[in-house]
C-alpha cells in the first residue's frame, strides 16, 4: 500500500512499520502532496480501531490512496 515518505513535512515511519502523523504534518500533507490522502488514527488499546485497519488497508488500496497512520 501507498505510504507517505516526505523530506519536505518530515513524514517517517516508525518503530512499528507505520508512518505517525501528528497535526502539523497532516497540514503540511495537506499543502504539499497530489492526490487524495487517507489518514487512519487509532490507539494501540482500542480493539475496534485495530481489527478495521486490515479494512482501511484495503480501501486505500482499491482506490490507490496514498495512507498515513
Amino acid at each position: 500500500f501507498n505510504f507517505i515518505f516526505s523530506q519536505k513535512c518530515g513524514v517517517k515511519i516508525n518503530e512499528y512499520g507505520l508512518v505517525a502523523v501528528g497535526v502539523d504534518k497532516i497540514k503540511c500533507m495537506a499543502k504539499n502532496y497530489d492526490g487524495y490522502t487517507l489518514i487512519y488514527t487509532f490507539g494501540l488499546w482500542c480493539q475496534p480501531c485495530i481489527a478495521h485497519l486490515d479494512t482501511v488497508i484495503k480501501l486505500s488500496e482499491d482506490y490507490n490512496l496514498n495512507f498515513a497512520v
